[in-house]
């Protein structure tokens, strides 16, 4: 079986996938640039409609989000896709990806490079994930030519807005993971090879101060400067997450202007917080409410706190062990190096497990520097993880052995 895929994806085939993910990484997929979106949408379909029964294109609600001055607003959502192929088969796997990147249509990093040597290629999305996307099609398609293919199903599903927070795509999420029997999520590993095992749970909150506007020269001392205010909580936050083992909070957003010569009466930030179990949680919510009521007392100024977490931590179980296991037989198997890593990054992973679906993370490319103009991937992983997510399925699909 190793001859058969290395057969039917040989290294000559790397300068046609490095080919395709620049195609794919050039189109902007922004999560709030709905043309991108609608475009990467259009090709996905007919590169997995091409292979799969049945393909499915599934509008998303709209959901309320805040813009950069606190403000609520109603955000309009792409649509995901959902391919299906054998559902009655025995086995049946769900491939979960996101189509979406954190770079919107003005942002200047919008195109690849591929270094002089082709050991590294940069651009929007190369590692997270489309580098991913590319390896979930060229490993399907490659189970489509095997002759046992009728002992095992597939599903396909690409969502929209995985970079913030996957609000629209839950549901069908959840009704995948009842379904299937494990699930494969192609976000990157690092650029050294090693794959992630537990996450931290993450999740959007906000706080807005609400003090006392005045005149900044003839009553400074009747107004209740909400920016300081706001500003004594963010470093009392500090203090807790520096106090609390594998705790994150970062601080993403905050507004407060006004008239310079007025004290203002208004501030709002916005705050990424990341916990690393669900223990962790109640004594986060004790130590930010004792701050918020420090903060009130102090600065005579009222504190409105809202956000939830949107993802619960991803800690693997006995299931997941176990594929691990199997996984590492088949990088072994390939000659190529395993080992695992923990990681503060989310992934829709974490709630397919939280819906009671076992699944493997980081299949995709190896990569580093995500989210920035940095961003880039190996090229010749995608042949790796291409060959390797192959083998682990077609074991999958005969009971473990091949």
């Amino acid at each position: 079986m190793i001859d058969w895929i290395r057969e039917e994806m040989p290294d000559s085939e790397l300068p046609r996938l490095v080919e395709t993910l620049i195609e794919w990484c050039e189109i902007n997929s922004g999560s709030f640039h709905l043309p991108g979106l609608e475009r990467m949408h259009d090709r996905l379909s007919r590169e997995f409609g091409s292979i799969a029964e049945s393909t499915e294109s599934i509008p998303l609600s709209p959901v309320l989000r805040r813009d950069e001055c606190g403000a609520p607003f109603e955000l309009e959502l792409g649509r995901a896709l959902r391919f299906r192929t054998r559902p009655d088969a025995p086995l049946q796997v769900l491939f979960s990806g996101h189509y979406d990147t954190v770079y919107g249509a003005e942002h200047p990093f919008q195109t690849c490079e591929l270094s002089p040597d082709g050991k590294r290629l940069k651009g929007p999305g190369v590692a997270d994930m489309k580098g991913g996307l590319l390896v979930m099609l060229e490993s399907l398609r490659l189970l489509e030519t095997f002759p046992g293919k009728e002992a095992f199903g597939w599903e396909v599903l690409l969502n929209p807005e995985e970079e913030i927070g996957t609000p629209g795509a839950r549901d069908l999420l959840k009704e995948a993971a009842n379904r299937c029997d494990f699930g494969l999520v192609f976000e990157c590993a690092t650029l050294e090879g090693e794959l992630v095992q537990k996450r931290l749970g993450t999740g959007l909150f906000a706080a807005e101060v609400t003090g006392r506007s005045a005149h900044a020269g003839r009553d400074f001392e009747e107004g209740r400067n909400a920016i300081e205010a706001l500003s004594a909580l963010i470093l009392e936050f500090r203090k807790i997450y520096r106090e609390m083992d594998g705790m994150i909070i970062n601080t993403a957003r905050f507004h407060g202007a006004t008239a310079m010569n007025s004290v203002p009466d208004r501030a709002i930030a916005q705050f990424n917080i990341r916990v690393p179990d669900q223990d962790s949680i109640g004594t986060l919510n004790s130590k930010i409410s004792e701050a918020l009521k420090r903060v009130e007392s102090e600065f005579d100024v009222s504190i409105a706190w809202e956000g939830q977490f949107d993802r619960p931590p991803r800690i693997p179980n006995a299931a997941i062990s176990g594929m691990e296991a199997s996984l590492a037989r088949c990088f072994q198997d390939f000659d190529l190096p395993v080992s695992w890593r923990d990681t503060g990054g989310g992934t829709d992973g974490s709630l397919l497990l939280d819906y009671g679906l076992p699944n493997i993370d980081s299949l995709g490319v190896r990569g580093a520097f995500l989210h920035s103009d940095r961003e880039c991937m190996d090229p010749e992983s995608l042949l790796e993880r291409i060959r390797v997510t192959t083998l682990f399925l077609l074991r999958a699909a005969n009971g473990g052995s091949a």
